[in-house]
């Protein structure tokens, strides 16, 4: 349910076809609400933004609103509740004639780099701009507050230093140029064709931020993502081993750590590959014991703190990187995929030894709780 609702107890003994109004401030609102034949037991009418912001007015502060219902048959009044509301869309900046922060009466940036500035290029950044000045340009809006503050955001992540507003200084319609060369930030955030930067007006006078309508899309491809390679878990010597084998729910495998890193994000699916090899010395691919898979969406933890990827059955891509008794130790790689501003990106293949020689054949399977 989106939207300001004015909710209530169901109302007893009223009729389907009795009607509730609703008065926001000083006014009704210009539709009533049928009480209808299965009423729930909290009721809820909707009020429009155009009523709650002409009641509001041109207020600056909170303003300490009255509500009240009342439920009429026919033409009669039967009784309602009253009770208030603070309301508060205080912003500094131009009218915004809609509830939401994107405010279409101020004006979308402009980034430039060095090669943008030279050709009047805005909004791409190519290769010979990295780790060189970048600026949004903003034209100012009008009026101008004493105490307002423009902070722009890359992919909605801070950049550059808060811009402070100075009416002495500044006027309504003068282009500014507020220095975002962060580069740090924008690797991070990595490639894409249309990278969103938007820019937030805010002042500490006012409750509500307000930000143009739509974010600017800038184009940025030539980063060089290198994601941190899998981690395999429980390694002996440096290899995958029987102790290395981990036991879950009757499988049995092997373990790699996705570790975190500032591409993995919550929400996104992770493209995942383990290859087998055996004779370590020169590897003998062995396709049929490898594995895909797909593992998410990731959740805000993982993000944090990456995730595990659970190798099995042990038979079928495990076992075969042992090839024999004279040739025991095998390779395993795994490698994942992110999608970065749009562009899959994939890791450099972890590269690991694997040794399943125990006693005169290969790994006990016994489960660890059952050994003696």
């Amino acid at each position: 349910m989106q939207g300001v609702h004015v909710e209530f107890a169901k109302i007893l003994n009223a009729k389907a076809t009795d009607l509730i109004a609703i008065i926001w401030g000083t006014k009704e609102l210009p539709y009533r609400t049928p009480v209808g034949a299965a009423p729930q037991n909290r009721m809820s009418v909707r009020v429009i933004w155009e009523h709650m912001r002409d009641q509001y007015g041109s207020a600056d502060d909170p303003v300490d609103t009255p509500v009240e219902y009342k439920l009429y048959r026919g033409s009669v009044a039967l009784g309602g509740a009253t009770g208030k509301v603070m309301v508060d869309f205080s912003h500094t900046g131009p009218e915004n004639p809609k509830p939401e922060p994107g405010n279409p009466n101020l004006h979308p940036l402009d980034v430039y780099g060095e090669s943008g500035e030279a050709s009047d290029t805005p909004n791409k950044l190519i290769a010979s701009d990295e780790n060189k000045p970048v600026v949004a340009r903003v034209k100012l809006y009008d009026p101008l507050t004493k105490g307002d503050v423009l902070q722009v955001r890359w992919n909605e992540k801070p950049i550059g230093s808060p811009r402070p507003i100075d009416p002495d200084q500044d006027n309504p319609g003068d282009e500014i140029d507020i220095d975002i060369t962060d580069w740090d930030v924008i690797r991070k955030e990595g490639n894409n064709t249309k990278m969103p930067v938007i820019y937030a007006l805010t002042n500490p006078g006012f409750t509500n931020p307000q930000e143009p309508e739509t974010p600017t899309e800038v184009e940025i491809t030539f980063l060089t993502v290198t994601l941190p390679k899998a981690e395999p878990q429980g390694l002996f010597n440096g290899r995958l081993t029987c102790r290395s084998l981990h036991f879950e729910d009757g499988k049995i495998g092997f373990r790699y750590l996705i570790p975190p890193s500032d591409y993995l994000k919550a929400g996104m699916m992770v493209a995942l590959e383990w290859k087998a090899s055996h004779t370590y010395a020169a590897p003998v691919p062995i396709p049929s014991a490898g594995l895909k898979a797909s593992y998410g969406p990731i959740s805000d933890d993982e993000a944090k703190k990456g995730f595990f990827w659970f190798i099995q059955p042990y038979q079928a891509h495990i076992l075969p990187t042992w090839n024999s008794p004279t040739n025991q130790i095998g390779k395993g790689e795994v490698s994942y995929t992110l999608d970065v501003g749009g562009v899959p990106v994939s890791s450099v293949f972890s590269d690991t030894q694997v040794g399943l020689t125990q006693g005169d054949g290969t790994c006990d399977l016994t489960p660890p709780a059952r050994r003696n």
